[in-house]
């Protein structure tokens, strides 16, 4: 078991190392999620999750075995796991097997005894797919080439006690385009949209507009004699007036962009590919460090050093250090806090 150390407040975690370059698990909850591991393996973390707002449930993380020969421990795992418990489950991750023919595009057909020994061991263990919306085929290989492999690996099932439990299930599959495996996010509630206030938030798209500056110079110039913070929001509500069109127009074209790259993903014509990998590179590219500056300036290209300058960031931000063995003004507070509730110091108040 490997120790994966993290600053993240409000979150729990449990980590299974990875064997080489497959396999690995991590689980992360927030501490009040009332959730506990109950066991772990190289191939999946189980654990319980109770709170005062449901009955206690169960979920499992799992990861199949990647190697044909090995499927059947995977099976053997999952049956094992159906018989520790009573409650409602909902098993989810990349089990490296398929149910149906059409779960494959691409290369060598599966193997019609793995399909149906997979399908058996879900119907022994009283699962049931609860389907997903979004692409259909969750990883590939080989893309853009004679041999592109396409498969549907991760998935969601769950018993008839989840289901009524949580009778809303959904599974949607996230669009990513930089990794061979598309992320799967089960909701256990349909999302209702409720209106909110809305408040200034200052984008960033803006800046890139000429106009920007001549509405925050004549915003403040109009703001007259005034208070700092009433200039702020005098051409803050200038500046919510005009960009709310720019941030529509924006959110427009995101939109357009990404049905575009949906529909790019799956067509394997010349034109179609070409355009998914220059959206590809393009996300990359933007995504992308090729350099950063140092404490000291000096500005850094290699990955290594990249690497170094950013842990060395961290580490100082989430450092507490004192100067010259001065007290930091924190502990000032603290300290003459202490000596007032101890009588030490008179409370001393304008008059």
């Amino acid at each position: 078991m490997s120790i994966l150390a993290w600053n993240c407040r409000g979150l729990e975690y449990w980590a299974v190392e990875a064997r080489g370059r497959s396999g690995g698990l991590v689980l992360i909850w927030k501490t009040e999620g009332g959730c506990k591991v109950k066991d772990s393996d190289t191939h999946y973390i189980d654990f319980e999750v109770e709170n005062d707002q449901v009955e206690r449930w169960r979920y499992t993380g799992f990861y199949g075995c990647p190697k044909r020969s090995r499927r059947r421990f995977s099976w053997e795992f999952l049956r094992g796991l159906a018989e520790n418990s009573t409650l409602s489950w909902c098993v989810l991750g990349d089990f490296n097997d398929m149910m149906m023919a059409e779960d494959k595009r691409g290369g060598c057909a599966q193997l019609f005894g793995l399909l149906t020994g997979f399908s058996e061991m879900i119907n022994e263990c009283g699962l049931l797919d609860i389907g997903f919306t979004g692409e259909k085929y969750t990883w590939e290989k080989y893309r853009g080439q004679a041999n592109w492999v396409q498969e549907r690996m991760d998935r969601a099932f769950t018993n008839q006690l989840w289901c009524d439990l949580f009778p809303q299930t959904g599974l949607k599959v996230l669009d990513v385009s930089t990794s061979d495996h598309l992320p799967i996010y089960i909701q256990l509630h349909r999302q209702v949209y409720v209106p909110k206030k809305h408040r200034f938030k200052f984008e960033n798209l803006w800046l890139k507009e000429d106009v920007c500056r001549r509405i925050i110079v004549n915003g403040w110039e109009e703001a007259g004699n005034t208070e700092i913070l009433e200039k702020i929001e005098y051409y803050g509500l200038k500046l919510q007036e005009w960009g709310g069109g720019i941030s529509k127009e924006y959110n427009e074209k995101m939109k357009l962009c990404k049905t575009k790259l949906r529909n790019m993903r799956s067509r394997r014509d010349a034109y179609g590919i070409k355009v998914y990998k220059k959206i590809c590179f393009t996300e990359e590219k933007m995504n992308s460090v090729k350099k950063i500056q140092n404490s000291d300036g000096v500005w850094c290209e290699k990955n290594e050093e990249i690497q170094n300058v950013i842990e060395s960031y961290f580490s100082n931000l989430f450092t507490a250090a004192t100067l010259d063995g001065r007290l930091s003004e924190h502990e000032e507070v603290k300290k003459l806090t202490e000596q007032h509730k101890l009588g030490m110091l008179p409370i001393i108040t304008e008059e």
